[in-house]
């Protein structure tokens, strides 16, 4: 059995993207940019209450 080839339909249908890098680097910015507004959130708390 080959690997398959962009465009490849599976037995449901589906087609076949590959991942790029592309794709990769914006789910790591996405995850940067939460852990961020995580991290301004907890400071925000932190300054409230003391």
């Amino acid at each position: 059995m080959s690997a398959p080839r962009p465009g490849d339909r599976d037995d449901f249908g589906r087609t076949y993207h590959p991942h790029t890098a592309a794709d990769g680097l914006k789910v790591v910015g996405c995850l940067i940019g939460c852990l961020l507004l995580l991290a301004a959130g907890i400071v925000a708390l932190y300054a409230l209450i003391g």
